[in-house]
């Protein structure tokens, strides 16, 4: 998922496919919002017929509008919720809105909890929707907190990468890079 996040983010989804299989991975994980918002940005590039959206359009915008609805029981939830799993959950839904200040904080949260099924989950999400908003220096440290799996360790040594070259485009001084994985 985050692997297709960072593709859009750089602008660097090749094809139809590339938008269809991430809009189908976040309408499974429950986030129809950002699932339509990815089938639009692909029919807008001229990448992905609307023809090829179609169904999984029309069905990420009647589960959308519903996401919508529930959001502030959802963000209820979260705030009673001992652990940081619905937090975090929260701020996925929040990233898929494009609301990454809410994003960042219920991150924030997710990981001040604690009780992560995937501990790397927290800083993976925190650093994304700090690169949403424009936070690359930060959102380089965020990304050198992830753990987990090997394949996760490389996700975000490559969004680590994109945060260090948007900041030094930007002009701060952004962290050595992190260490790639070993094999």
């Amino acid at each position: 998922m985050y692997l297709f996040r960072l593709k859009v983010t750089a602008g660097a989804m090749t094809d139809a496919e590339d938008y269809k299989v991430l809009a189908s991975l976040a309408e499974q994980l429950g986030y129809p919002t950002e699932a339509v918002d990815v089938l639009q940005k692909g029919i807008s590039s001229g990448k992905l017929s609307s023809g090829e959206a179609g169904e999984l359009l029309s069905k990420g915008r009647k589960d959308a509008a519903q996401d919508e609805r529930m959001l502030p029981q959802i963000a209820a939830q979260a705030e009673k919720s001992k652990t940081g799993e619905q937090e975090a959950k929260l701020g996925e839904d929040y990233y898929g809105y494009g609301r990454y200040a809410d994003a960042e904080t219920a991150a924030r949260a997710a990981m001040a909890k604690g009780g992560l099924k995937d501990p790397g989950e927290g800083p993976l999400l925190l650093g994304a929707a700090l690169v949403g908003q424009g936070k690359f220096d930060d959102a380089a440290q965020a990304f050198s907190q992830v753990a987990g799996s090997p394949s996760k360790l490389k996700v975000a040594h490559l969004w680590s990468l994109y945060a260090q070259a948007k900041s030094k485009k930007a002009g701060g001084a952004a962290p050595p890079p992190a260490t790639p994985p070993a094999h």
